[in-house]
């Protein structure tokens, strides 16, 4: 039995990168650039966005949130 969160880095990396998505996809006019600076890759739109938080491993709260964060922004 391990101590800590029994995660590994990969899934980190996967959850961290679905929430950066989720949030920075719906952004609206000049706020949203092809290429975002802060994370240095290229942003997908709004519905994959969506679908690779539906896969991601993360608790179905921070999905609720991170849905409804995403339509009161636009």
């Amino acid at each position: 039995m391990s101590v800590g969160s029994g995660d590994t880095p990969p899934d980190k990396e996967q959850r961290r990168t679905a929430i950066e998505e989720a949030v920075l996809a719906f952004r609206t006019g000049g706020q949203r650039d092809v290429n975002d600076p802060l994370t240095g890759r290229e942003l997908p739109t709004p519905q994959t966005a969506l679908e690779n938080l539906a896969t991601a491993d993360l608790p179905r709260i921070l999905k609720h949130r991170l849905v409804l964060d995403g339509v009161l922004r636009t």
